[in-house]
């Protein structure tokens, strides 16, 4: 016995009306999650790079208490206080640059060596502190004994 091949009307052979539909709109759900990721993955890195050049500019910071420390015996109390710097990116691609405050706390003992009546040791605590462009808040706080 031969079968005949089965005929299906016109409308069976393409995609229906809904199922194109459906279609876009899972590639358009796709491709707006895909945007999403590249968005926050290219903040993320451009926030981690601020984050980076700030660790540098604190440790620098840290670096010229132990600079006053090794060379004048101690770190002198006007580098206590409340600052506020640029931190800006050449590849940033931002025009305005992100204000970074930085409060320096130098305290020294009290008790006094024998031989040059300076502080036996000054605690110096650096913060660093700012806002990214996206909002979230950034903080590196560094402390050490000299």
């Amino acid at each position: 016995m031969k079968l005949k091949p089965r005929i299906t009307p016109n409308r069976e052979n393409g995609f229906s009306l809904v199922e194109l539909m459906v279609g876009v709109i899972v590639v358009s759900i796709s491709v707006l999650a895909l945007y999403e990721m590249f968005v926050t993955g290219s903040q993320m890195i451009t926030e981690e790079y601020h984050r980076r050049i700030a660790l540098e500019k604190a440790q620098a910071k840290m670096e010229t208490a132990r600079f006053f420390k090794t060379e004048l015996d101690t770190v002198p109390r006007n580098m206590s206080g409340t600052f506020t710097e640029a931190l800006t990116l050449p590849e940033d691609g931002q025009d305005d640059p992100i204000e970074v405050e930085y409060t320096i706390i130098v305290t020294h003992s009290t008790e006094l060596s024998r031989s040059s009546g300076l502080p036996v040791y000054s605690a110096v605590s650096l913060t660093y502190k700012w806002t990214e462009r996206s909002g979230r808040e950034q903080l590196i706080e560094f402390k050490t004994y000299f």
